[in-house]
């Protein structure tokens, strides 16, 4: 996956663990996702630690990839 966050791409990769979102965020750590509850509301995502909400967003579909020709 892909993320923006102030005005910055950065790559990442998800996972479902127990019913919440888990991320795995190179920048806090290559081993051990960060685990949340996410709620929608309205047209905004909510991701909640501990009934908090840690971030806000939206969810955009990416552009397809292109794919190698073959050789």
């Amino acid at each position: 996956m892909d993320r923006s966050e102030n005005g910055r791409t950065r790559a990442g990769r998800w996972s479902a663990q127990n019913n919440q979102l888990c991320l795995l965020l190179p920048e806090i750590s290559k081993e051990s996702p960060v685990c949340f509850d996410v709620v929608r509301v309205g047209g905004e995502l909510q991701y909640r630690d501990a009934g908090s909400v840690v971030y806000a967003g939206t969810v955009k579909k990416s552009a397809p990839r292109l794919q190698p020709a073959p050789p």
